[in-house]
């Protein structure tokens, strides 16, 4: 009888053994140079980042429009785009203390965490702006402020992506000189 079946005809796992029933793994190359940096999955809440950056900008679009055709459908739009991109920028506040705990960012870039959070913030204000009744619900003080948090989400989306943390350092290719 083989070594790796006891008495009973069961099979004894051993160390070998343990070793040879571990998933594949793909490595591209030779996996040389791989650190811990460049195992790290990308962020997640860039996207929700992104998404709210989206309709907050949107926003401003619909202000334009309200202001140039006084129909108050877009006045309506606008305090919608604008809820929902503070929803997906709580939503994106949430993931980011996740990647944070699971590692998936290096650091937080501070100068970008407190220019989205004062985009938020002035979008709270923009929301109960939108709020009141009429005309002067958007025009002049909504547009400003629509169009204020539109330029810093633009500036900020355009340097760097929407991404609040640094991103790891890859160690792949650093003994190239």
């Amino acid at each position: 009888m083989d070594s790796r079946f006891s008495a009973s005809g069961t099979m004894k796992r051993t160390p070998q053994m343990r070793r040879d029933l571990t998933l594949p793994h793909i490595v591209w190359g030779d996996g040389a140079g791989l650190g811990p940096a460049a195992k790290m999955r990308a962020p997640l809440h860039s996207r929700f980042v992104g998404f709210g950056a989206t309709l907050l900008i949107g926003a401003f679009a619909t202000d334009l429009a309200y202001a140039r055709s006084e129909l108050f459908q877009w006045e309506n739009l606008s305090v919608w785009l604008i809820t929902a991109g503070l929803v997906l920028a709580a939503v994106a506040a949430v993931i980011l203390i996740f990647d944070l705990v699971a590692h998936r960012i290096a650091a937080i870039n501070w100068l970008r965490f407190w220019s989205f959070t004062g985009a938020v913030l002035l979008s709270i204000l923009n929301v109960l702006v939108h709020s009141r009744d009429a005309y002067t619900a958007v025009v002049p003080q909504g547009v400003i402020l629509s169009g204020i948090v539109a330029a810093i989400l633009l500036a900020l989306g355009w340097w760097r992506g929407w991404s609040v943390g640094n991103a790891p350092q890859s160690s792949i290719g650093s003994d190239q000189v």
